[in-house]
């Protein structure tokens, strides 16, 4: 049975204007009303730049061996409720593709679900530019990633700091690259996603090995429609901070 969504979540796999404070916005809006994404003064703080090589199959199991070869990051995940659990970050790369995974134990398959992974693509430490790559995983899409790019150009409202909107890159003439795969077994839930190094998209980022991208992560579950006490959302690094990973290639 389809799911209805009482509050706004991703629905249609575009960001919208970037989120301020409070829930992420609805995808796809862009509405004129929303504030434009405030940029820091001074970059954030230094994260360790990290690179993992190997190829994964995207079907939402971490099979032994897999990911092994991969840089991981280890945080806690917000739940519904209050509360965290432990969750695993992993990330690798090899000459085609950039491999991205998140596992974190949950007894359940909530309402919703939604992994979205963003990246500063030229590693400049500074949230947000035109350009930026985005990536959006949710079960309930078809196909379940969406392939986003951040730009402060029409149909984004005039006026607005370079990389407030995200729209899909189908809509601006690109085209939408990359696998995902979603899949809890009733003890650990899993987001495995590939997407191309260059895929010839001018939407999406072009990397080589050597080069390095920031990365960071945002994790949403919703138990029901009573925000924020229904909601378990998670910013890793915090909001504003990104990741450094370093292609292997």
């Amino acid at each position: 049975m389809k799911k209805l969504y009482l509050v706004p979540i991703f629905l249609s796999g575009a960001l919208s204007c970037d989120r301020v404070s409070g829930p992420r916005l609805a995808p796809g809006t862009a509405s004129p009303e929303l504030a434009s994404s405030a940029q820091p003064a001074d970059p954030p703080p230094a994260h360790p730049v990290l690179a993992g090589h190997g190829t994964a199959t995207i079907d939402g199991v971490l099979s032994p061996g897999e990911w092994d070869t991969a840089a991981t990051f280890t945080f806690d995940v917000n739940l519904p409720g209050g509360g965290t659990t432990p969750g695993t970050l992993y990330v690798m790369d090899d000459h085609v593709n950039m491999y991205v995974a998140l596992s974190f134990a949950r007894g359940t398959v909530d309402l919703g679900n939604s992994f979205d992974v963003q990246f500063d693509n030229d590693d400049s430490g500074f949230p947000y530019a035109n350009g930026d790559d985005v990536l959006v995983v949710n079960p309930d899409f078809d196909p379940p990633l969406i392939d986003d790019v951040r730009t402060n150009a029409p149909p984004c409202p005039p006026g607005r700091r370079p990389g407030t909107c995200g729209f899909r890159d189908v809509d601006l003439g690109g085209t939408n690259d990359g696998q995902a795969a979603f899949h809890n077994d009733g003890a650990t839930t899993v987001y495995e996603l590939s997407h191309p190094l260059d895929s010839g998209d001018p939407n999406d980022f072009s990397l080589k090995p050597g080069d390095r991208v920031g990365m960071a992560i945002f994790v949403r579950m919703i138990a029901g429609s009573n925000f924020p006490d229904d909601f378990g959302d998670t910013d890793f690094p915090e909001f504003g901070e990104f990741l450094h990973i370093r292609i292997r290639g």
